[in-house]
């Protein structure tokens, strides 16, 4: 019942702060990568979510850039729909940190447990660099990044007790990687995360 009123106040929090951008419109490299790429309206192929996010770039962005055309085949281009798919991304994200604080802090007593993993997800929620991947439509290539990492790291820390989940690891680095070039940094997440979890008898600094 506390894992559930804790996420119901974080979604909560998450909407009252971000819901208002189900409103606004498409700015800045939106226009570039949305009003001007007509070929997000066009027939499907390889070459539309392959090809570079910006001109006189080699960002390869292709997941990213399949939610764009998707949206753009059911909509026409409607900023709305964009908007949403940001904000569903945020609230996943805000939940996955959270589930991960808990995860991490499984040893600890309950009220300690539910105060620390409530506060990790708050001060993701509420950090102020946050606001400019929510808000903005392009964000979207650092919030799809880290949902894989997010996603990644709970199943290794899970799968401590159940190894079959990490076999999932490997796709959510995968997915990574097509989302932003910031998925590299997964592996040494992992270490950080492995070296975290050792007894200070057995660990890396004994």
């Amino acid at each position: 019942q506390n894992k559930i009123f804790a996420l119901l106040l974080l979604l909560g929090l998450g909407l009252l702060l971000y819901g208002r951008v189900l409103g606004y419109g498409y700015i800045w490299d939106d226009i570039i990568i949305f009003q001007d790429r007509t070929d997000l309206m066009g027939p499907f192929s390889w070459a539309v979510i392959a090809r570079p996010v910006l001109p006189d770039t080699s960002y390869f962005r292709p997941l990213v850039l399949l939610t764009f055309y998707l949206e753009f085949w059911f909509t026409k281009g409607q900023p709305w729909l964009s908007h949403l798919v940001n904000l569903s991304l945020y609230l996943l994200n805000v939940s996955l940190v959270y589930t991960l604080a808990r995860a991490l802090t499984a040893r600890l007593t309950g009220q300690v447990r539910a105060g620390l993993s409530l506060l990790a997800a708050l001060l993701y929620a509420l950090h102020p660099s946050i606001s400019e991947t929510t808000i903005w439509v392009v964000g979207r290539f650092d919030q799809m990044v880290c949902l894989w990492l997010l996603l990644a790291s709970l199943l290794y820390v899970r799968g401590q007790d159940r190894p079959a989940l990490r076999w999932g690891i490997p796709v959510c680095f995968l997915l990574a990687l097509l989302s932003k070039e910031l998925g590299i940094i997964l592996p040494g997440l992992l270490f950080v995360l492995y070296a975290a979890g050792q007894p200070v008898e057995q660990g890396l600094l004994k």
